[in-house]
């Protein structure tokens, strides 16, 4: 798996991501800001829309950041993309 740094601008959010992640996004900004991005989001090359992370991507718009560390997935369709995305959504869920 290889990092890659990417402008924000070339990335689209996945438009039907289940989360409202306003409020998160606003939270998450302060933690990236002190931290920095620790955990690359996931985008699939074909579209280039992010299929883990999207709540990320809000929170480095919100600070201004022009680039986001990005790791390439590649996916068959974009069905399964959406499984993907979906199912990393669900996983934070099994944690108590």
């Amino acid at each position: 798996m290889i990092t890659k740094m990417l402008s924000i601008s070339q990335i689209k959010p996945w438009k039907d991501n289940p989360r409202k992640n306003e409020g998160a996004a606003q939270r998450l900004s302060e933690l990236i800001k002190v931290y920095g991005v620790r955990s690359p989001i996931v985008v699939w090359r074909q579209n280039m829309t992010v299929y883990k992370g999207n709540t990320t991507l809000k929170a480095c718009k919100l600070l201004g950041m022009k680039e986001i560390p990005v790791v390439f997935a590649e996916f068959k369709t974009e069905a399964e993309a959406v499984a993907y995305g979906l199912a990393d959504n669900k996983s934070s869920e099994w944690a108590e």
